[in-house]
């Protein structure tokens, strides 16, 4: 067993997504970062701390092949963005270019290259990547 604090020292409220590929789960955290860790060790693989700040509640989910060299992990935020990382690396593939109308604490279910989540405002959204 082990036991790690993300870098931020910040609540998990995110629940954890599993990256078979790496050997890794992702987690968010309530100061807006995404962190990778190792399933064997805990160790912090890499961190995405994001230039929104707002925290990230519901669980990352995947999207398979996203770009030509990485599967993607994609999540939202409580600033109504969605945000998509490079599994391997957290580097930032894609990002919703307006703010969802709504707070986002919900988990987003991906489809193929769909991505759908529910926000504050009462409305499901469905976004292509």
């Amino acid at each position: 067993l082990w036991k790690t604090s993300t870098s931020s020292n910040k609540p998990i409220f995110s629940g954890c997504t599993l990256i078979r590929e790496t050997d890794a789960v992702v987690v968010g955290c309530h100061d807006g970062s995404m962190s990778c860790l190792s399933l064997e060790t805990g160790t912090i693989l890499w961190v995405h701390r994001g230039e929104l700040g707002s925290a990230v509640l519901g669980t990352p989910a995947l999207i398979i092949d996203v770009s030509s060299d990485s599967d993607g992990v994609v999540f939202g935020s409580t600033s109504g963005d969605i945000i998509c990382l490079a599994s391997d690396n957290g580097k930032l593939l894609k990002r919703t270019q307006i703010p969802l109308d709504g707070e986002i604490f919900s988990s987003p279910v991906v489809n193929g290259r769909s991505v759908f989540v529910g926000t504050r405002d009462s409305y499901l959204y469905k976004l292509s990547f």
